[in-house]
């Protein structure tokens, strides 16, 4: 395994990766600047790292259809569209 150029970690920390995906859903999607974030604690086996998630309702449909991206404490995305009428959906 080779070092990097500048000798500094390769790892982010969680206020980057969050950075670097609001900066793509805000290309990809310009009004998502606007929704909102939350954040939860740190889980109890990882010190110091945070979930960050958003949560964003239909605009048609708000009580039925939402998107939501999570953004977990190990640096893993994972995206949920939940339409409740799809046998697939989770809710």
């Amino acid at each position: 395994m080779t070092e990097p150029l500048n000798n500094r970690s390769t790892v982010a920390s969680q206020e980057d990766r969050m950075r670097l995906l609001n900066d793509a859903l805000a290309r990809a999607i310009p009004e998502s600047r606007t929704w909102e974030r939350k954040r939860y604690p740190s889980a109890p086996n990882t010190p110091g790292e945070s979930t960050h998630y958003i949560e964003v309702f239909s605009p048609v449909r708000p009580n039925e259809q939402s998107l939501f991206v999570q953004l977990r404490y190990d640096g893993d995305i994972q995206v949920v569209l939940v339409v409740p009428h799809l046998k697939s959906s989770p809710k």
